[in-house]
C-alpha cells in the first residue's frame, strides 16, 4: 500500500449490503509481493493526498509536454501563468465577445444563446440573455449563496459547444481555438477540444457557485480579462449514496467548505485541473471578466483516479462517466477496452489473468512497456496508441518503474469491476424505491425539492437511522399506504453505504451539503439513458418499457 499510495490508504471499511461476493481485492505492496486484503472503497485520506487548505495549486510557465502530463496525471491542479500564449483569444474581452460573436448568435442557425445563471429569487435557474440589449453582460442577479467567501452574484453563460457544430459562432470560434503549446497533440485533444468551448462573464463579484461539473474528460480554465477567485478541490467521500445529493451548482453548505486550493488567476493564466473536482469562482476586479473553458481528455489523471475511484464511480452526477465507460476506455484500466459486466468474481477475475497474459509476451508475470506496446500496435493507429499506451502505463505503473505485475493489474481491474457492479445495483435499487414512492403518491418531487409526510420521515430516518414508532418519536402522518416505504428506506439506506455501517457515516460528509437538496435516490438526470433495466427480471423495467440491453456497459464483449 505505502509503495502504490504513498502511505495515504486507509482501511477497515467492508463492502456490504449490494456488494457481489467478491468483497475483497489485493493491492501490490511493492514488485512481486502482495498486501493484506482491503475493502474495495478504501481511499487515501485527502489531507495527506491533496495540500491543507487555502493552497495554490503549482504554478508553472514555459512548461513542457512531459512537466505538464506529470503533474496531472498526480490529480492535482496545476495553473500554467504563460497557457494563453501565441493565442488568437488572448486579449479577448467582456466587449470584444459581445460585439464580435455573441451579438449574432442566432437560434435558428443553430447557435447556442448565452443565458444568466442562478436567475430566480431562489438562486437558481436560468434565463436566456437579451441580447438586443447591449447591456446583458451587465445584468446583477443574487447567487443565492451564503458562505462568506462564496460568490453573491450570477455569472452570464455560453456554451458554444451546445450549439450546433457547424453554426456560424461554432465556426468562428473554432478557427479561434488552438490547443495550448504544451498540451500534446493526440488524435483525441485535437479533434474533442475545439469542439467544447464555453464562455463565463462575471461582474464584479459575480460567479459560479461550487458544483461538481458532469462530464468525464478534465478542465481547462483560461481567464482572457479582469481576474478571478477560484476554490476548488475534491468531491467528498460518498458513505451512503442513496442520501448523496448531486453535486450540481448550489449543493454544496459553502458555509463550511474548506477546499485544499484557494487562489487567483490573471489574463492570460490557465487551470488545468481533473475530472470530478468541487469548484467555484468570483470575480475580484472592478470590471467585467471574461474566459474560456475546454475539456480535453488526454493526459488522464490516473493516480487521482485510482486513489478515489469508489467515490467517483458512484457519484450520482458522473453516472454517465460510470455506465458509458468514459473512464474505464481512457484511463488504461483495461488497456483502453471496457471492463463489462461479469456474471461472478471468479468471471472477473479469469477475465483479468487472461486480458494480462494476452500482453505479456515472455510469460514472466509482468508486462514491460514494450510488450504493452507491441500488443496494442496490431490494433490501434499510431495516434491512438500513444494515447492508450501512455494511460495504461500510467494506470497501472503510477510510479514510472516501466512494468507492472500481473497481480497488480488483476488486483485494479477487478476493484473497477467491483465497485462498479456495486454502484449499478446500488442506483436500480434507488431507481426502484423512487419508482414505487411516486406509483403511491407518497411524494411529490420537482427539479428543486420533493416535499410530503414520508420525505419529512426519510430526513429523521436519515439523521436517527432508525424507523420512527417509539414512544416521544415525532408523528409525520405517513399516509397507511406508503408506511412500509419507511422500513424500505432504511434498507436502501444501508444497502447502499460504503462504510461498515450506517453510524460510521462521517459527519463532514453531511455538512458538506446543504440540507435542501434532492438526493440520489429523488433525482437521476441520466435515468433515460440506459441503466436502470440492464439487470435481468425487473418487473418495474419492463412496465416502464426500458430495455435490458442497449448499454454499453451491459454489453458482452470479447477477453483474451
Amino acid at each position: 500500500i505505502n509503495a502504490e499510495y504513498g502511505g495515504q490508504a486507509d482501511s477497515g471499511m467492508l463492502l456490504d449490503g449490494l456488494a457481489p461476493a467478491f468483497l475483497l481485492f489485493l493491492l501490490p505492496v511493492c514488485e512481486g509481493q502482495m498486501a493484506d486484503p482491503i475493502s474495495e472503497f478504501s481511499e487515501p485520506d485527502v489531507r495527506d493526498f491533496f495540500d491543507a487548505p487555502g493552497r495554490e495549486p503549482v504554478r508553472v510557465s514555459d512548461v513542457s509536454t512531459e512537466e505538464f502530463e506529470a503533474i496531472l496525471r498526480e490529480g492535482k491542479p496545476v495553473v500554467v501563468t504563460d497557457a494563453a500564449r501565441d493565442w488568437k483569444m488572448n486579449g479577448w474581452s467582456c466587449d470584444s465577445i459581445r460585439e464580435e460573436f455573441a451579438r449574432h448568435a442566432r437560434s435558428d442557425h443553430g447557435d447556442a444563446l448565452p443565458f444568466l445563471h442562478y436567475a430566480s429569487n431562489h438562486g437558481d435557474g436560468l434565463r436566456i440573455a437579451n441580447l438586443r440589449n447591449d447591456r446583458w453582460m451587465a445584468e446583477q442577479h443574487p447567487s443565492g449563496e451564503t458562505g462568506d467567501d462564496s460568490p453573491k452574484l450570477a455569472p452570464t453563460y455560453w456554451g458554444v459547444k451546445d450549439g450546433h457544430p457547424d453554426s456560424p459562432t461554432a465556426r468562428a470560434i473554432r478557427a479561434a481555438t488552438t490547443l495550448p503549446y504544451f498540451l500534446r497533440r493526440t488524435p483525441t485533444n485535437v479533434h474533442f477540444v475545439p469542439h467544447t468551448p464555453e464562455f463565463w462573464f462575471s461582474v464584479p463579484g459575480a460567479g459560479a457557485k461550487a458544483h461538481q461539473d458532469s462530464h468525464c474528460q478534465n478542465t481547462m480554465s483560461i481567464t482572457l480579462s479582469g481576474r478571478k477567485r477560484w476554490r476548488l478541490g475534491p468531491m467528498p467521500a460518498v458513505s451512503t449514496l442513496a442520501t448523496t445529493p448531486p453535486l450540481h451548482d448550489g449543493s454544496v453548505n459553502t458555509t463550511q467548505w474548506q477546499p485544499p486550493y484557494d487562489f487567483e488567476l490573471g489574463p492570460g493564466e490557465g487551470l488545468f485541473f481533473p475530472t470530478g473536482m468541487v469548484h467555484e469562482t468570483s470575480n475580484i476586479g472592478q470590471h467585467c471578466s471574461a474566459s474560456v473553458t475546454f475539456q480535453f481528455d488526454f493526459p488522464v489523471a490516473t493516480r487521482y483516479l485510482r486513489a478515489y475511484l469508489p467515490r467517483l464511480l458512484s457519484a450520482p452526477n458522473m453516472q454517465e462517466c460510470r455506465f458509458q465507460q468514459q473512464w474505464a476506455t481512457s484511463s488504461g484500466v483495461a488497456f483502453g477496452r471496457q471492463v463489462p459486466r461479469h456474471e461472478s468474481d471468479h468471471d472477473a477475475l479469469a477475465a483479468a489473468g487472461a486480458m494480462f497474459d494476452g500482453y505479456d509476451s515472455d510469460a514472466d508475470g509482468r508486462i514491460t512497456r514494450s510488450e504493452l506496446e507491441g500488443g496494442l500496435r496490431a490494433g490501434l493507429p499510431g495516434g491512438k496508441l500513444e494515447e492508450v499506451l501512455l494511460n495504461s502505463m500510467g494506470f497501472h505503473d503510477p510510479n514510472g518503474r516501466g512494468h507492472f505485475f500481473r497481480d497488480g493489474f488483476v488486483g485494479e481491474y477487478t476493484r473497477w469491476w467491483a465497485i462498479q457492479e456495486w454502484a449499478a445495483k446500488a442506483r436500480v435499487q434507488m431507481w426502484k424505491y423512487r419508482k414505487q414512492r411516486a406509483r403511491l403518491g407518497c411524494a411529490r418531487c420537482d427539479s428543486r425539492r420533493c416535499v410530503g409526510a414520508l420525505v419529512d420521515a426519510e430526513k429523521w430516518i436519515r439523521r436517527e437511522l432508525r424507523v420512527p414508532g417509539r414512544d416521544g418519536d415525532p408523528k409525520f402522518g405517513v399516509p397507511e399506504g406508503c408506511a412500509v416505504l419507511m422500513e424500505e428506506y432504511l434498507e436502501l439506506m444501508s444497502s447502499t453505504r460504503m462504510s461498515e455501517s450506517l453510524d460510521q457515516n462521517s459527519a463532514d460528509d453531511h455538512e458538506f451539503y446543504r440540507a435542501d437538496r434532492l438526493t440520489a435516490t429523488d433525482t437521476d438526470e441520466f435515468e433515460d439513458m440506459g441503466e436502470p433495466g440492464v439487470w435481468a427480471g425487473e418487473e418495474e423495467a419492463e412496465e416502464e418499457g426500458e430495455e435490458e440491453e442497449g448499454e454499453e456497459w451491459g454489453r458482452r464483449h470479447d477477453e483474451m
